[in-house]
């Protein structure tokens, strides 16, 4: 995915922190926590259901910054998300999570987002649309796009977005476990107990 994308989808994650503080509590974990790794050093979450039932999504999009936002946005992909984030295929009545995992096998770790989707046909046609000379690779259930150190991976279920995976499409199944997709296919197949 563009770097800017993830960029924005960073920042916006960043600036919903305190959202999060003042509107969520969870007293049961979401279905789709089980992919983010044990071992991560920093997760948040978003509860995007429960946001969208406090805050009048019309009333956003008429506002001065968020006109300003888009009017500097020139993707077509970026403004699509922007003006109807559901045809992104995510569920956004679902929890999102952002976390780091320290990893030294790529730099001193990465970042993953994982979401609930609502359409997996929609969300692949999102990503195609972010990238049109991406390539889809898939192994059973699960699809992946992988650019530059950035890679999405998806069923029909999750998405799983990693950033700081340091990209390797010829080893996918070397013995140091350090591919792109080895580390996207290991957390795809965290269970439930884990």
């Amino acid at each position: 995915m563009p770097r800017s994308m993830l960029s924005r989808l960073l920042l916006f994650c960043g600036l919903a922190l305190p959202v999060i503080l003042i509107f969520s509590s969870c007293s049961r974990k979401p279905e789709i926590s089980r992919y983010i790794p044990k071992d991560a050093a920093f997760v948040a979450g978003i509860d995007a259901g429960r946001i969208r039932s406090k805050v009048n999504w019309d009333s956003i999009r008429n506002s001065g910054f968020f006109r300003d936002i888009l009017a500097k946005t020139h993707d077509t992909a970026s403004r699509a998300l922007l003006n109807d984030p559901g045809q992104s295929g995510i569920d956004l009545t679902s929890h999102i999570y952002c976390f780091f995992k320290p990893d030294k096998r790529f730099g001193s770790g990465y970042i993953g987002i994982v979401a609930a989707l609502k359409n997996a046909g929609k969300f692949e046609q999102f990503v195609r649309t972010v990238d049109s000379s991406a390539v889809v690779s898939s192994d059973g259930s699960l699809r992946w796009v992988a650019t530059g150190d950035n890679i999405v991976g998806w069923d029909n279920h999750t998405a799983i977005l990693l950033e700081g995976i340091k990209k390797d499409f010829t080893d996918d199944d070397n013995d140091s476990g350090s591919s792109d997709t080895t580390e996207m296919k290991a957390l795809f197949q965290i269970s439930a107990s884990d």
